[in-house]
């Protein structure tokens, strides 16, 4: 029983931090939201219970539409939810099966919210850790006013964007839920001119339930120096499916081999770590180039100038030399004739 709570409150925060693609949307003009975007129930094999979401219409027209619920994939490394079309198709994680709706037409008046309630009949043999379905209203039909002057209302059909809520059951499955994960596509550049050094890696969820790794990168210079660390982003990923990521270490300016490491954990109940190494050059060769070339330059200059000045002071002493012999040459035939 304690695990299982703990399984429960887990799920519970993990759930928290996911954001819908779906949710909120503005579908032909109209308002529309769902709530709550996510929902997690704790169940066990051959329960019985009932589950409430609520949808939203904050337009001032009235809107008639379709329930459904289907199961979905995650096929796309953005955590984009898609709808299995194909009634046909089964998912290894889908609990749309579990689920019965009172009524599958749904109207919601302008500027008020309707609430649905959902039938859940969990099968006795499920032999997997979670399960997820998604919970959608598929308008059919607006009714709007043309303009202020119109004397009566319009009416429209639209086919429009889906909206709907995820819903997520969790099964204790006698604690023998796996969970682990994998980072693969971890690439950087082996040189660069400049930085910051850019580091993109995928995290693909090994594990029978959902996850939202923690982690880090860090890059630290040629003598274990750290030079700068990025924490990861959190994002849900489902079971079987992966997601990318994309983090930028370092300044603009940095010089010599650098180490970068990447630590990303489940975060789950055990809390599975991996990690990457790899090593990159940094060496701004263009700015180094010309500063050479300048220090060259000046060099030379100097050597010039200084040559310059070294060959007239030597060509002025020689002057100076031969004026001085012939003043004692002159001195020397003053004395003969006195």
């Amino acid at each position: 029983m304690k695990k299982i709570m703990i399984f429960g409150l887990t799920m519970f925060v993990l759930a928290s931090s996911l954001v819908v693609s779906v949710h909120g949307q503005n579908i032909d003009g109209q308002n529309l939201s769902v709530f709550p975007a996510i929902q997690e129930e704790l169940v066990k094999p051959g329960e019985k219970t009932r589950v409430q979401i609520q949808f939203k219409n904050g337009a001032s027209t009235a809107l008639v539409g379709k329930l459904k619920v289907v199961d979905f994939t995650v096929s796309d490394k953005q955590g984009t939810p898609k709808i299995i079309e194909n009634g046909d198709l089964s998912s290894k994680y889908g609990a749309a099966s579990w689920i019965s709706l009172s009524s599958e037409s749904i109207a919601i008046p302008p500027n008020d919210f309707v609430s649905v309630d959902l039938g859940v009949n969990v099968p006795d043999n499920v032999s997997t850790c979670a399960k997820y379905a998604l919970v959608y209203i598929e308008p059919v039909a607006q009714t709007f006013n043309i303009g202020a002057a119109a004397q009566r209302p319009e009416t429209a059909t639209s086919v429009s964007t889906r909206l709907g809520g995820i819903l997520i059951f969790n099964l204790d499955n006698n604690g023998n839920c796996k969970e682990d994960l994998n980072i693969s596509g971890f690439t950087i550049p082996k040189f660069q001119e400049y930085g910051p050094v850019k580091v993109n890696f995928d995290v693909f969820n090994l594990s029978d339930y959902h996850i939202v790794p923690a982690g880090y990168a860090n890059i630290s210079n040629l003598f274990g120096a750290p030079v700068d660390q990025q924490t990861l982003s959190e994002q849900r990923i489902f079971p079987e499916a992966a997601k990318s990521y994309q983090v930028q270490l370092g300044s603009k300016w940095m010089f010599g081999r650098y180490k970068v490491l990447l630590n990303a954990a489940s975060n789950g109940l055990h809390s599975v770590a991996r990690e990457q190494v790899a090593y990159v050059w940094v060496f701004p060769w263009r700015v180094a180039l010309v500063t050479i070339l300048t220090i060259i330059v000046i060099i030379l200059l100097i050597k010039s100038i200084y040559k310059r000045f070294v060959t007239k002071e030597t060509g002025l002493e020689e002057e100076l030399k031969e004026e001085q012999e012939e003043i004692d040459k002159l001195k020397s035939q003053l004395k003969k004739r006195g």
